[in-house]
């Protein structure tokens, strides 16, 4: 039974301490909604004031100002569209491929690797190009890996 007294003794405690903590909450609250509303109210009654400041200012005799002449500005017209100068077309991999063959002008011919470090082309681009040109009959295979022009 005393512990079942001290039992209901804590939990009161503890809820009277909860309900302290909400009712310090909900106060925070206000407080945080309450402030806006002051301050929309500051800034009215402030204009209000400047409005008398401003009539007062008003009562005394103006001097004549000059007007200023108005400047007219031009329109900003659109810049012209550059047309680009055509450009040559540039050749395809077959015609450079042949180009370096014509112009080593060797009677052994001219192998891959020659053609791979002239162009930068990978070895597959070559073998293709290299296919193309032999089923066209613009060169011909003289060794392994050495072709000629016909």
């Amino acid at each position: 039974m005393a512990n079942l007294k001290s039992d209901l003794a804590a939990v009161t405690r503890t809820l009277k301490q909860l309900t302290k903590k909400t009712e310090q909450l909900a106060k925070q609250a206000d407080k945080l909604s309450k402030p806006k509303a002051a301050k929309k109210a500051k800034k009215v009654v402030k204009a209000k004031a400047k409005r008398r400041v401003v009539a007062k200012k008003r009562v005394a005799p103006k001097k004549k100002v000059a007007r200023k002449k108005k400047v007219v500005r031009k329109k900003k017209v659109a810049p012209k569209k550059r047309v680009a100068a055509r450009r040559a077309p540039k050749k395809s991999a077959s015609e450079v491929i042949l180009s370096i063959m014509k112009q080593s002008r060797s009677t052994k011919g001219v192998a891959t690797a020659l053609l791979q470090k002239k162009t930068g082309f990978n070895n597959q681009k070559i073998r293709d190009n290299i296919y193309k040109l032999t089923k066209r009959r613009k060169i011909k295979r003289v060794g392994r890996g050495v072709y000629s022009v016909v």
